[in-house]
């Protein structure tokens, strides 16, 4: 499923779930991820818990992210339709971290190898989740800060 599929569908829950009641830590995470199921287990994890945003794509994340302060950016890095990683989403990451060096990134990739391990803390991502995510992962992302 597409990414702008991932997002009427992100779109539609949040508007079912307008209502909810639960106290929420002030917290807000943004999520860039094409990949459907990913996707939703992220905001499904945490939307209960934190504000949770999902952008559709790059300009949508920028935009996101500069109308209020973003503690976390959950970001796809692997190609759309592949599951190496796309050098171009390090660009993607060096201009959030540019721009708001405040925001902790986290990357989201199909698996990660040595080299990538160099690549991913040169640019500055503080962690790395690879599919299938584990809530356990995600919530232990957050606490570590």
């Amino acid at each position: 499923m597409s990414a702008k599929n991932f997002y009427c569908l992100y779109l539609n829950f949040k508007k079912a779930h307008l209502d909810t009641k639960r106290k929420k830590q002030f917290m807000k995470i943004i999520i860039l991820n094409g990949e459907l199921r990913s996707g939703m287990q992220i905001y499904l994890a945490l939307s209960n818990f934190y504000e949770v945003e999902v952008a559709l794509d790059v300009n949508d994340l920028m935009r996101l992210l500069e109308s209020e302060n973003t503690d976390y950016t959950f970001l796809d890095l692997d190609e759309e339709d592949s599951n190496c990683v796309d050098p171009g989403n390090y660009k993607i990451v060096d201009k959030i971290l540019k721009k708001y060096p405040k925001t902790k990134v986290v990357g989201i990739c199909d698996h990660v190898n040595p080299n990538m391990k160099e690549q991913i803390s040169l640019h500055g991502i503080n962690k790395v989740l690879t599919k299938p995510i584990k809530n356990r992962e995600l919530y232990e992302t957050i606490k570590a800060g």
